[in-house]
């Protein structure tokens, strides 16, 4: 059993669970003070992970648990060394650890599916913010235009409407004005034909005359 499990591919991270399995396994006791002494051994198995048991691996660990049960039974490991009790219940505890994982890894891995997908959509719902206040903001500064043009569209409105009133009240005093005219012309013909050219000769019917003649003038 000790040749098939070293023909796997073995990991460092596995080294340590294996020694101390065939130390177990075999009743090599006295061999794991020594393999415990050695220089970062603690650290390893203080800091060991399940996850790094492959099937394989776990099948030969469990197959010498099987055939070398009294081997790992805690009284008999506590009788023969102080390490052994604790090394065996840690050993079997991560035997057991990794049927664990390796049931929950469909789990884990749709987990690891949707925190994906949460990250992925809650990526998407910052660029949709950042988009949505770039909009915000430019409809913002549309509106500020638009009040804008539109004050100044009605200042423009105002300022027509009065040019309007001024065009209106211009037309009707020219009107007024062509009236008193064509009064007047015949007014003077009536003076001319009656004779009364004096009254025609006046200064203020003169002046009156090239009045009129200057506003009918185009």
């Amino acid at each position: 059993v000790s040749v098939s499990i070293f023909s796997l591919s073995i990991s460092p991270l596995c080294l340590s669970l294996l020694s101390v399995c065939l130390c177990l396994s075999l009743s090599l006791y006295i061999y794991l003070s020594s393999f415990l002494a050695k220089r970062g051994v603690r650290e390893d198995i203080a800091t060991f992970e399940a996850r790094n048991i492959s099937h394989e691996i776990r099948q030969s660990v469990e197959e010498l648990l099987t055939r070398n049960k009294a081997s790992f039974d805690p009284k008999n490991a506590k009788r023969a060394s102080a390490a052994a009790a604790p090394l065996a219940a840690w050993l079997k505890a991560n035997v057991q650890y990794s049927h664990v994982l390796e049931r929950i890894q469909p789990l884990e891995r749709e987990q690891a599916g949707l925190l994906e997908n949460l990250r992925k959509t809650e990526s998407r719902k910052t660029k949709l913010e950042e988009q949505l206040n770039s909009v915000g903001q430019k409809v913002n500064e549309l509106k500020e235009k638009f009040q804008s043009r539109t004050t100044e569209a009605a200042k423009l409105e105002a300022e027509v409407s009065k040019a309007q009133e001024t065009i209106q009240a211009a037309e009707q005093l020219i009107h007024q004005l062509d009236g008193e005219h064509t009064r007047w012309n015949a007014q003077v013909c009536v003076f001319v034909k009656s004779g009364d050219v004096s009254c025609c000769l006046s200064p203020s019917w003169l002046f009156l005359l090239l009045s009129l003649q200057h506003l009918s003038a185009p």
